[in-house]
């Protein structure tokens, strides 16, 4: 007699079609939002570069290169953080790489030299 196993597995996990459509609605909603924080911005430079008026004060909105160039950058750093940390992070580890690399071969002529050296010592 032969015991045979069954193993369950749970059924895969479907979206159903308006949760689907929810997130494609949130991307374009997103995507909208982040071109009109980059207009503004790119505005806002225009704006400071072109009118010496706009890098003054303003008594009801305060610091006006605030409100043209930081906050804009603000927006979009908090908006894009995740692709902001993992290109941060890239960066770091490309540069952690290069040093790795570049210690490496002068690590290994070093010990090769200090041998060479060494046994020169004891032949004679």
């Amino acid at each position: 007699m032969s015991i045979a196993t069954v193993t369950v597995r749970p059924a895969p996990r479907t979206r159903s079609s308006a949760a689907v459509q929810s997130n494609a609605a949130n991307r374009r909603e997103r995507a909208a939002l982040l071109r009109a924080v980059r207009s503004w911005l790119g505005l806002g430079l225009l704006a400071l570069a072109v009118f010496p008026a706009a890098r003054g004060y303003n008594t009801w909105i305060g610091w006006l290169p605030y409100w043209l160039t930081v906050a804009p950058l603000a927006i979009l750093a908090i908006a894009e953080h995740t692709r902001l940390a993992g290109a941060f992070s890239a960066l770091l580890a490309s540069g952690r790489r290069r040093r790795l690399h570049a210690r490496r071969p002068q690590a290994r002529a070093l010990a090769g030299a200090q041998r060479g050296n060494h046994r020169r010592a004891r032949a004679a």
